[in-house]
């Protein structure tokens, strides 16, 4: 009996070590572009990208349970940054609405910078990620702006039949459009994050003209298509991943009384 113990004790001490992957050593990114003077200017003036990432050492390395902490417990004394709504009325009477935030200690040293952000699925400048990106960028002398998906705000109401699309653009370039008359001679930067990612790299690719009026575009956590990925999540530890999305998004249409 004690043999059992001591080896079920080793193996779960093992498959432990190997789930968080404390074993595994830090290293630097592995970068891929095209070797442009222009790419190689930008890694030199953000040496971030090249530095050793030290993540905490026991839960850090391991991506399932970074997830489960920060979608449960979140950012600790989150800031919580104070804009200005707007809202736009479309021609379909769907209500767009986005958040300005002004820098806080007047523009960035370089001029006026403007930062558009399509958050992700169900996300809006409520969340608490966007709110630590917002903080920063304006704290850096950036304005940011923050596209709300449609629904995803609790206290707006909708005034359509139908939330935010997955990949749909014309509600990112609504609001694109918006603060290109408001702020005429700011230069822009886009950021989309997971599928707002998806969204920001479709928006440039529809129409190549509007490429000229952005000075760069950031997609962070794009990491996955929407229709090849469901085959993945139906197998293994994927289909937990695929409940909970199943499971958040049906909570997230229940508030929108979508099903009254």
């Amino acid at each position: 009996m004690f043999v059992i113990i001591a080896v079920s004790t080793v193996t779960l001490f093992f498959v432990f070590i190997k789930f968080l992957r404390i074993h595994e050593a830090n290293t630097k990114p592995k970068l891929h572009h095209s070797g442009s003077t222009f790419i190689k200017n930008v890694i030199t003036k953000c040496p971030s990208l090249t530095q050793v990432y030290k993540p905490p050492s026991i839960w850090g390395k391991c991506g399932h349970i970074q997830t489960a902490i920060y979608a449960k417990i979140g950012r600790m004394n989150c800031p919580q940054p104070s804009g200005k709504r707007h809202s736009v009325i479309m021609k379909t009477g769907a209500t767009i609405t986005f958040d300005i935030f002004q820098p806080v200690h007047g523009n960035h040293s370089s001029g006026e910078c403007t930062i558009l952000v399509c958050p992700g699925i169900c996300n809006s400048s409520e969340k608490k990620y966007v709110q630590t990106f917002i903080h920063y960028a304006i704290n850096m002398g950036f304005r940011v702006a923050v596209l709300n998906h449609i629904g995803s705000l609790p206290n707006v109401k909708l005034t359509s039949p139908k939330i935010f699309t997955y990949g749909d653009t014309k509600y990112f370039a609504c609001m694109m459009k918006n603060v290109c008359e408001m702020y005429p001679k700011s230069r822009l930067v886009i950021v989309g994050f997971s599928m707002g990612g998806n969204i920001v790299v479709r928006y440039l690719a529809e129409d190549k003209s509007r490429q000229k009026s952005i000075v760069c575009a950031v997609s962070w956590c794009q990491g996955y298509d929407g229709l090849r990925s469901t085959h993945s999540l139906s197998f293994g530890c994927g289909r937990f991943y695929n409940y909970m999305v199943t499971m958040n998004f049906t909570l997230f249409l229940i508030g929108m009384n979508c099903f009254t």
